[in-house]
């Protein structure tokens, strides 16, 4: 049984380290989402998240601009990486379940 236990030790290590990398890598992307709003005969985008309790807007571009096109990439990575996060955190947890259950 200890070979598993050193399997499941190493494993939650692993996990760790990688949860922590994806952790540093996530406070490189924006945060919240875009918002489409139409002005006149246009539509611009802004960038909305929370600041506490405030909800800020915070202008991008016109629809069609770059400034838009990137940062939609960098959310849709950000998004990306969180579901990662999800499934490192599920698989860690089921690690300290078979770490318990070994004792």
């Amino acid at each position: 049984m200890s070979i598993v236990q050193d399997i499941l030790r190493e494993e939650e290590k692993r996990l760790k380290i990688l949860l922590d990398k994806y952790y540093i890598e996530l406070k490189g992307y924006p945060k919240g989402s875009l918002s489409r709003k139409k002005r006149g005969n246009s539509f611009y985008v802004y960038l909305v998240y929370r600041n506490g309790k405030r909800v800020i807007f915070q202008y991008i571009g016109k629809d069609d601009s770059d400034p838009v096109k990137e940062i939609l990439q960098r959310i849709k990575k950000r998004k990306e990486l969180e579901n990662k996060i999800k499934k490192v955190e599920s698989d860690l947890k089921e690690v300290k379940r078979g770490l318990r259950g070994n004792k």
